[in-house]
């Protein structure tokens, strides 16, 4: 059961006036009678008014409503004081947290930012996009909220300010909030010409990295299912119909650019850890790695499919990655972002030797962050990738050194009492990269036993999400199974599926077998013959 902000203002005020309360003692008593009675208050702002005291969040989302017209056409006369009043809403929200974002989102607040929005206005528009952003980030119930109307006002806006890449990335920044584990919310951004958008944003922008790097987080944001609330999703589609628009084209220019430019990137890099870069030089350094990981995280999510990895590939986008990996090797956020576009690719038996070429880089990649789980869960990933199949890139692999690193990067987070990171997801590819090694290869079974993954494996086998890919790699190591109680791991299982035969063979019994399987829904049910009869009157007889 909830109540209105003027009913509990009522409440506190006959509190007193009639009893003659102050007003801490007044709101005291206002919330104890509203719990008693089992009102749920945090759509209601409950803390007293005061001299210098906090600024009731509402009365300013109030306040925005009463002086924003719903005419965008009509001219605000104190556009300073609309800013400054949105700017406070701003703080609130992040000073609030949680509790104020749920206050907030049950006053009205998205319909009053939506106000400041439709503005277009290039001071009040900013600011209103800052505070939708603050609202809903981080909040499932206010991003539900957002509906139909608020994503069409937010693609509106970012299609008035095409040429205004500065205040696009901000639209991009706050559409992205939105569309992030909300279905409904990329369903609504697409309907209203959003993908439309985002492809010209990627092609007119392709070096202001700002602009760029909103612009592959919101294209990232809309091409990934990430709503595990909903059952489908059109992100899938959403990808494919970008690739066929050829938006890999647009992505790959970036990063052949950004390739181009290394030398002088990591030059800056170099000056700013020293101290010797402007600020305005680190800034675009920091920048510049952003666009690197937004650009190959969207790589990541086209390429699912081996076709958009042919276009990838033909298209020239593999080298400029290898490129900025081998760069910037001490980035553990770089390498682990790149190692995905590399994984993709290694996915596709046309490129695994191409791919292959690269496995010192890879193992370097690995080594140098071998205490981190998520570099560590692409690189083992890439690596079942390239053997799968393929007995001599295992060979390779195994005289490059990657066993003795595969089974320390396992030992190492393992052993890590935190469990930092999804551990469970980068056991799976490393027990993953285990399997494809030794099982055409049983040459390599000794080194992987002697290394010590054997209780490594059994260990990871209680986690979830990687128990049947360690089962596998056990079982291909031939090591004993039975103890692990799985499907098919004793001899009675075993002799059980052997008495499935996968063979298809005429039968001249079926019209037969199925009459003697057929039985009456119910065993007393009476036939159909008796039953016409039991509804004749007598004397009469049935129609032959």
């Amino acid at each position: 059961m909830c109540i209105t902000q003027e009913t509990f203002d009522e409440v506190v005020q006959e509190n007193i006036e009639d009893l003659d309360m102050e007003q801490e003692e007044a709101y005291e008593d206002a919330i104890q009678q509203f719990k008693t009675q089992g009102v749920d208050l945090s759509n209601i702002w409950t803390k007293p008014k005061g001299d210098g005291g906090e600024i009731n969040p509402i009365d300013l989302v109030k306040k925005i409503q009463s002086v924003i017209p719903a005419d965008a056409e009509t001219e605000i006369a104190d556009v300073a004081g609309v800013v400054a009043d949105l700017e406070a809403l701003t703080k609130a929200i992040e000073d609030g947290g949680d509790a104020t974002q749920s206050l907030l989102g049950a006053n009205g607040a998205i319909e009053a930012l939506v106000l400041g929005v439709n503005q277009h206005d290039e001071k009040i528009m900013p600011a209103a996009l800052r505070a939708f952003k603050a609202l809903i980030k981080n909040h499932v119930l206010n991003r539900d909220l957002v509906r139909d109307n608020a994503m069409a006002s937010l693609a509106f806006a970012a299609r008035s300010q095409l040429l205004n890449p500065d205040i696009l990335a901000q639209c991009f920044d706050t559409i992205k909030t939105a569309t992030t584990k909300n279905e409904n919310n990329k369903i609504n951004f697409s309907k209203a010409g959003g993908n439309e958008l985002v492809f010209n944003a990627m092609e007119a922008y392709a070096e202001h990295h700002e602009c760029l790097v909103a612009t592959c987080a919101l294209l990232k944001s809309i091409t990934q299912k990430d709503d595990q609330r909903q059952q489908f999703s059109q992100a899938y589609d959403c990808a494919a119909l970008f690739v066929e628009k050829g938006i890999l084209d647009r992505v790959v220019i970036p990063l052949k650019a950004i390739g181009k430019t290394l030398t002088t990137e990591l030059e800056s890099i170099f000056q700013a850890a020293k101290g010797e870069a402007t600020p305005e030089a680190a800034k675009a350094a920091k920048m510049k790695i952003a666009a690197i990981v937004g650009l190959c995280a969207v790589t990541k999510n086209l390429t699912m499919k081996g076709d958009s990895v042919k276009v990838i590939y033909d298209l020239g986008g593999l080298p400029p990655v290898i490129q900025v990996l081998t760069g910037y090797l001490d980035n553990s956020v770089v390498v682990k972002h790149t190692m995905m576009v590399v994984r993709s690719v290694a996915a596709q038996d046309d490129y695994k030797e191409i791919v292959s070429e690269q496995i010192p880089l890879i193992l370097r990649a690995m080594e140098l962050h071998l205490k981190n789980p998520g570099v560590c869960e692409q690189c083992c990933a890439t690596m079942a990738n390239l053997c799968l199949k393929q007995p001599d890139i295992a060979d390779t692999l195994a005289a490059t050194g990657a066993i003795p690193l595969i089974v320390r990067s396992i030992r190492i987070h393992l052993a890590d009492e935190e469990k930092k990171g999804n551990i469970a997801v980068f056991m799976r590819q490393a027990a993953l990269a285990v399997r494809n090694m030794v099982v055409r290869n049983p040459d390599l079974r000794a080194p992987f036993l002697e290394e010590g993954v054997e209780p490594l494996l059994r260990e990871a086998h209680q986690y979830r999400h990687c128990d049947y890919e360690a089962y596998s790699a056990l079982r291909d190591l031939q090591c004993e199974v039975a103890s692990l109680n799985r499907k098919y791991t004793s001899a009675d299982a075993y002799k059980k599926a052997s008495n499935f035969k996968d063979t298809f063979e005429a039968s001249d019994n079926i019209e037969d077998a199925v009459k003697n399987e057929a039985h009456a829904p119910m065993p007393n049910a009476i036939a159909a013959d008796d039953l016409i009869a039991s509804h004749l009157g007598a004397g009469l007889t049935n129609a032959q």
